[in-house]
């Protein structure tokens, strides 16, 4: 349950876009693919922008798990 609670803090502090591509992927279940044509962007660039939320949203949490140490 904390751990819910904590990445749902981390996606609200992502961008708008960061957080889109995280929610088509996965919680919409879309491939890259369908992801790159609901953003109108190549599935190169879809994947590209999800590793780059990913390893934002890591960021986020790393940093709130070290302030809670």
């Amino acid at each position: 349950q904390e751990a819910r609670e904590q990445v749902r803090a981390a996606l609200d502090d992502l961008s708008a876009l960061d957080r889109e591509v995280l929610t088509l992927i996965y919680l919409e279940q879309l491939s890259i693919a369908d992801t790159g044509a609901v953003l109108g962007v190549t599935a190169r660039a879809a994947t590209m922008r999800h590793l780059r939320a990913i390893k934002r949203i890591r960021s986020i949490l790393d940093a709130s798990n070290e302030s809670e140490a």
